[in-house]
């Protein structure tokens, strides 16, 4: 905490020396709510990395067939994903391989990164397999498990780069 309050400090003396021209009882109680906040984000995150590394993903995945045919599989201008799985043998012709292989590569997995959002829970989940072709496929996959539903729906993949 004594590195805290140096940094929090260090990064509020030039503001209570110039223009705000406070007295330390300000800058005191501003570095104690700094470090008050620092503190709760660094327990919120480590709470967060417990939860996913002792989660796994629900067994209630959907992959909507749209979400390969329109989408995955087309090339898109920005944020293209359908070069990469080319690269392992994936197209329109076979996307129900592609359905299978991440349902199989996906169901049970562990999740890398639970995510609270205003439509419900958001799983990221890493996972790796050999696509048709032989080649190695390394994702990362988002699912999305609506509030009030039990479905885990598939909103996206990309090449996982770690």
């Amino acid at each position: 905490m004594q590195v805290l309050r140096w940094i929090v400090a260090a990064n509020f003396m030039p503001l209570a020396a110039g223009t705000l021209r406070t007295a330390p009882t300000n800058l005191k109680s501003a570095v104690l709510a700094s470090e008050r906040a620092i503190a709760h984000l660094i327990n919120d995150m480590l709470e967060q990395r417990i939860r996913a590394q002792l989660m796994r993903i629900p067994s209630n995945l959907l992959i909507q067939d749209q979400k390969l045919t329109n989408y995955l599989l087309v090339y898109q201008p920005k944020d293209d994903k359908s070069e990469y799985l080319a690269l392992a043998g994936y197209s329109q012709e076979n996307w129900q391989i592609l359905k299978r292989d991440i349902m199989e590569a996906v169901e049970g997995a562990e999740v890398a990164e639970v995510t609270s959002t205003g439509w419900g829970t958001r799983f990221k989940v890493k996972s790796q397999w050999y696509g048709p072709n032989s080649r190695l496929v390394k994702v990362v996959t988002i699912w999305q498990q609506d509030e009030a539903s039990e479905t885990v729906k598939f909103i996206t993949l990309y090449p996982d780069k770690s």
